[in-house]
């Protein structure tokens, strides 16, 4: 499987003729983990970053992933490198247990900006009514949509050019590309965010880099909302690691737990009455 560079993609999805706009092209990346039947948690991970520091990013991935060839291994799947599976098999137990962080340590070296979402799953059920089931019917819509509003709302913030999301391909394709037109209908929002793509971790080094976070923050908030010791705190090494140049407090994202599941929920009400007057 040969792998896509960022700038082939932007050769297939930009306009030749418009050079300026590929150079100031802005990325972003996304993917999901925890989506599987008896998950407790759903999560999307993901960044977004210029064209420049994602070509950074990739020759790093690619010198790491490098290492790895000698076990026939061309791709960093999460969950396989975690339970030694697939191309990871014939990787030993205690060098799948060391890749995680030396792939975060690849990509604490460039900056980027994290953005993630992640759902409490029993609570959503527990607090969504009929009518947010119909905008949201499962909790990875939620943590979709979250995601590509605090999208828009980075690159407004920043006044950042165009942004062009790419999310891993999986079971939610059609319900990805139907928020997506949503948000685009709005005017203001198709302004700083450009038409999305779909495509294969296996092919696009970002979307692998996508993949470690969406899974280290479905595990943070897996750990922190049933944890094995309450007295523990939850570590996640390697996502600090991973957004180490890029602390938490400047990531963008959160967790619809409890609470603040509820309160979305009534806050979506809220909207719907104002609408309908």
């Amino acid at each position: 499987m040969r792998h896509l560079s960022i700038s082939e993609i932007v050769a297939l999805i930009c306009d030749p003729s418009d050079p300026v706009k590929a150079i100031a092209m802005v990325r972003a990346f996304f993917d999901d983990s925890g989506t599987h039947a008896d998950s407790r948690v759903t999560a999307i991970g993901g960044f977004v970053a210029s064209e420049k520091d994602i070509a950074a990013l990739e020759a790093q991935w690619a010198d790491t992933l490098a290492d790895y060839h000698q076990y026939g291994v061309t791709w960093f799947h999460a969950v396989d490198v975690a339970n030694c599976k697939e191309e990871w098999e014939k990787v030993s137990l205690h060098v799948c247990r060391d890749a995680p962080m030396r792939f975060a340590t690849a990509m604490s070296k460039d900056s980027y900006q994290p953005i993630w979402a992640a759902v409490v799953n029993e609570d959503f059920y527990r607090y969504a009514t009929p009518e947010y089931l119909a905008r949201f019917p499962t909790p990875f819509d939620l943590c979709f949509d979250y995601a590509m509003g605090a999208l828009y709302y980075w690159a407004k913030g920043v006044n950042a050019p165009k942004v062009t999301p790419m999310i891993a391909h999986g079971e939610y394709n059609q319900r990805v590309s139907d928020v997506h037109k949503r948000y685009r209908a709005d005017g203001d929002f198709s302004d700083y965010i450009g038409l999305l793509a779909i495509d294969s971790p296996r092919a696009v080094m970002p979307l692998q880099m996508a993949d470690l976070l969406a899974y280290e923050f479905y595990n943070w908030w897996r750990e922190t909302e049933y944890p094995v010791d309450r007295h523990r705190l939850v570590d996640r090494p390697v996502l600090w690691r991973a957004i180490s140049r890029n602390s938490m407090t400047a990531s963008l994202g959160g967790c619809f737990s409890g609470g603040g599941m509820k309160s979305a929920v009534e806050r979506f009400h809220k909207r719907l009455s104002e609408n309908s007057r």
